[in-house]
């Protein structure tokens, strides 16, 4: 039933959260990444009163929100010709190869040659500014959705017959807090046609507590992973209990205090985070990340 369902997959990240890789939130999750609406039309909108991206198009730059303080508006350095084509480029790239799922080496090295250049591009002096909570000010402030990856285990989550994950986002609203969430859903709901209304998804949450490590580098501790149940059949079961376990703390082997994962800011600004994890395992590379800002309240499911 749906509490077993629930409670299988609290389980499952919570084995995945105990397991070596911790760098990314949701390593080893048995699910499959269900494929993004390829976007062909990507457009830069300089004027625009939001810098939030809408759920309609993931791939849009926005123009700045007037609402941001004054501090997190302005950038630190001068915004060349090339960077809103960069933005563009890579958003484009990202979206055509659904979320790296589909991604050739051709696309991959695309979009690692279009970060590189985005990399060399300081918006902010010190991204992590506020990430502890110590400051009004927090460039990584908002809720990102994640629309590219290179990590090979959330590359892996395609491989569930029976599931699929629908958006994947981290909730950084109220730092030093990060939650990070992902939706799962029935694969077989593919199979069905879209006008009939009998949905099925379950919200994963794993929170943990950031810790700025340098100007550019993110310490995670991981607290606690909840599941949500949002609707089944089409119908709001969100009053239903949602299981929570929370964690054990850990650290480095060297007896530190310090938490092993983390991560590095390679690119951030109003409306793009680009981020790579410290490792997807022992021996395994970390890989990249592309998130896009969104208005929570606007997304399928309201965070």
């Amino acid at each position: 039933g749906t509490s077993a369902m629930v409670s299988s997959l609290t389980l499952i990240a919570l084995a995945m959260l105990l397991s070596p890789s911790h760098g990314f939130h949701f390593a080893s999750l048995p699910t499959a990444v269900s494929r993004s609406k390829a976007a062909t039309d990507i457009i830069t909108r300089p004027d625009s009163r939001s810098h939030l991206v809408g759920r309609r198009s993931l791939c849009t730059v926005t123009g700045t929100a007037s609402s941001m303080p004054e501090e997190e508006m302005a950038p630190t350095y001068a915004v060349n010709e090339d960077y809103n084509a960069f933005k563009n480029d890579l958003l484009l790239a990202c979206c055509l190869c659904d979320r790296g799922f589909s991604a050739t080496m051709k696309e991959r090295d695309e979009i690692s040659q279009l970060i590189s250049k985005l990399g060399q591009m300081k918006y902010f002096s010190e991204p992590t500014m506020g990430v502890n909570g110590d400051n009004e000010v927090c460039h990584l402030r908002g809720v990102w959705r994640l629309v590219y990856t290179s990590a090979i285990d959330v590359l892996n989550l395609a491989a569930s017959p029976f599931t699929s994950a629908g958006a994947i986002y981290q909730d950084i609203r109220n730092p030093p807090e990060i939650v990070n969430v992902i939706d799962q859903v029935p694969r077989a709901l593919a199979l069905l046609p879209p006008s009939r209304s009998i949905e099925s998804t379950l919200r994963l949450r794993v929170t943990t507590r950031a810790k700025a490590r340098s100007s550019n580098r993110v310490a995670l501790s991981f607290e606690r992973v909840k599941a949500e149940p949002k609707t089944l059949f089409g119908q709001d079961v969100s009053f239903l209990p949602a299981p929570q376990i929370d964690l054990p703390r850990i650290s480095l082997f060297d007896g530190s205090d310090e938490s092993p994962a983390y991560f590095d800011i390679l690119f951030l600004d109003k409306d793009l985070l680009i981020i790579k994890q410290n490792t997807a395992g022992p021996g395994v590379e970390g890989g990249i990340f592309v998130s896009t800002k969104v208005d929570p309240e606007e997304e399928p499911i309201p965070l």
